[in-house]
């Protein structure tokens, strides 16, 4: 027991002036570095080259008629000081020390459609012992903006990039450099609504502006593509789904009441519709949506319906005591009324001429005659009606066939 007592005591002494040797040499490499770099003064960096990179890590949000998209990005910033380098066996085994943010010199870094930015991890800087410095090295959400093209929703493909250089009031000469290739991405938490179609591409152009001499800028390409079936469900099958069930509406008859009453709630649905795809799309004249033409297209032709069972009801029971001109007359006894499946009527000529057999039956005939002629005329009536719905409905299929392939 006792020499249990004894060992333990050796260890606990041992060990004591490591921990404070490992601590001296931390002090002493932070005063060491602080001779070199702060925040005050800009270092000696190497080929005057700051290191960039934004990835992407998460699509939080577009909001396509604000012209934003919300992402969270990893934010990374770095150099090399030329001058900047120690030896771990001097120091501890010591290889980087971790500093609070602010510590030492930052390099300002303008990205042009920013419109917000909140951190949303703490940063820490990092020093190096082979003289790399990383000055921002943590995840912000980014409020960006960008002009979203809807003219094929919601089957769009969207390209938002993002521009990234030295800031315009920054004195320091530098060029940013991206140093990963072309291609850059993190591991993306799945949006339910957008995804990424290919890796975020990269692109270094030099731009020139009356302020500040030559920039070299950074573009990062965002690709992104809708998934569509949302919005296939609640507004695509909806709307062809009124649009042919206004198509179809010749079926029901003239006579009844119902027909004005269906196409009237058919073109209010094709308005709601309307209104839910401008709450999705922004107020633009030039990217209009090709979809939005359709349903426009529809209210047209539903609001022409409308405009016409008022106009052939009326004529099917409002104006039949008033004689039919004769050019529609001749048209209503031809024989093209055999197109929209009609017969057509008899005319005076021909009841005058049928044959009688004898006298009791050409009393009979002349009976018959008074009455057709007095019928005649609603029957006229009644049948244009019944051609200009067909007309009308001829019309309306084709309009929407056209409307479809367009």
């Amino acid at each position: 027991m006792l020499c249990l007592l004894v060992l333990i005591f050796i260890c606990v002494v041992g060990c004591a002036p490591t921990n404070e040797s490992l601590v001296q040499s931390e002090e002493r490499l932070r005063k060491y570095v602080s001779t070199k770099i702060n925040k005050n003064t800009v270092p000696n960096i190497v080929n005057k080259e700051v290191i960039f990179s934004l990835a992407l890590y998460q699509i939080i949000d577009v909001k396509e008629r604000e012209n934003i998209i919300s992402l969270k990005l990893y934010y990374f910033c770095a150099y090399y000081v030329s001058d900047l380098n120690w030896n771990p066996e001097e120091f501890g085994n010591i290889t980087f020390l971790v500093f609070n943010d602010g510590w030492y010199w930052d390099p300002q870094i303008d990205i042009y459609n920013l419109i917000s930015k909140e951190e949303s991890t703490e940063n820490k800087q990092y020093v190096f012992s082979h003289s790399i410095v990383i000055a921002k090295s943590h995840f912000v959400v980014a409020e960006l903006s960008c002009v979203f093209d809807v003219t094929l929703f919601p089957n769009d493909v969207q390209n938002c990039t993002i521009i990234a250089s030295q800031g315009v009031l920054d004195k320091t000469h530098y060029s940013l450099k991206y140093p990963f290739g072309n291609y850059g991405n993190l591991q993306i938490i799945p949006n339910e609504e957008w995804q990424l179609v290919e890796p975020i591409i990269i692109e270094e152009k030099l731009y020139y502006s009356n302020i500040t001499a030559a920039q070299n800028q950074i573009h990062f390409k965002l690709l992104l593509k809708r998934r569509p079936s949302y919005f296939n469900k609640i507004l695509i099958y909806p709307t062809v789904c009124i649009s042919v069930l206004s198509a179809i509406t010749f079926v029901i008859p003239i006579q009844s009441g119902e027909k004005i009453s269906l196409i009237s709630t058919l073109l209010l649905a094709q308005l709601v519709n309307l209104i839910v795809l401008t709450d999705s799309t922004p107020r633009s004249s030039k990217n209009f949506p090709n979809f939005g033409n359709f349903v426009i297209g529809n209210i047209t032709i539903v609001a022409l319906s409308l405009i016409k069972s008022m106009f052939t009801q009326n004529i099917y029971n409002g104006i039949s005591n008033y004689p039919l001109p004769h050019f529609l007359t001749r048209i209503l006894t031809s024989r093209l009324i055999w197109i929209f499946g009609l017969h057509p009527l008899k005319s005076v000529m021909e009841a005058e001429q049928r044959p009688a057999a004898d006298q009791n039956f050409m009393k009979i005939d002349r009976v018959i005659f008074q009455e057709n002629v007095l019928d005649s005329e609603e029957k006229q009536w009644n049948l244009l009606a019944l051609v200009i719905e067909r007309v009308f409905s001829v019309f309306h299929v084709t309009c929407l066939i056209f409307l479809f392939y367009s």
